[in-house]
């Protein structure tokens, strides 16, 4: 998937992408703040929502952590982050600076406090950006607890979510 102006660029080994459609027909915007992307798959049951530069606030206070996963660019300094916002239960991963996972104590199956003023971001440049594949909630299957949460990273969603944020590879 590239996004406009060749700004990033995911590589998504081994996973197949035929179904994955555009949501209202477009995949990305380029305006005054920078690159938006919103993308789909076809049974909506997954979000890609790319931002750079981040904007508005960050974390929504509690997160679980369910998995710390490295990229597939061994070099990189982001990690994969699995867990899901305590006050939503809606599971994903989140691309992060993995500097981010020492100052905010994320560990597998732990819950820490994340800051409303950064959440979980990566750097880009000098741009906080943000890279987030999560269950689509709004599917008419809620997830509405924690355990539905983390049974969700064990589906193929939640595999094929994993592997869309560890493809990540900044040009």
């Amino acid at each position: 998937m590239s996004m406009p102006g060749g700004n990033i660029t995911a590589i998504i080994p081994s996973v197949d992408v035929s179904n994955i459609q555009l949501s209202g027909g477009k995949t990305s915007s380029l305006d005054t703040q920078g690159v938006k992307a919103f993308v789909q798959n076809k049974a909506a049951t997954l979000n890609v929502v790319y931002s750079e530069p981040a904007t508005g606030k960050g974390g929504l206070g509690e997160y679980t952590t369910h998995t710390l996963s490295a990229l597939t660019s061994a070099s990189s300094p982001f990690t994969a982050v699995g867990g899901y916002y305590n006050v939503n239960n809606i599971p994903g991963y989140e691309l992060v600076d993995t500097a981010l996972i020492r100052d905010y104590n994320l560990v597998a199956g732990k819950t820490s406090p994340i800051s409303s003023d950064n959440g979980l971001i990566f750097t880009k440049a000098a741009n906080k950006a943000t890279l987030i594949v999560s269950y689509n909630n709004t599917t008419g299957n809620p997830i509405t607890s924690s355990a539905q949460a983390n049974d969700w990273f064990n589906s193929a969603d939640g595999k094929t979510a994993l592997l869309i944020v560890q493809s990540y590879y900044n040009q």
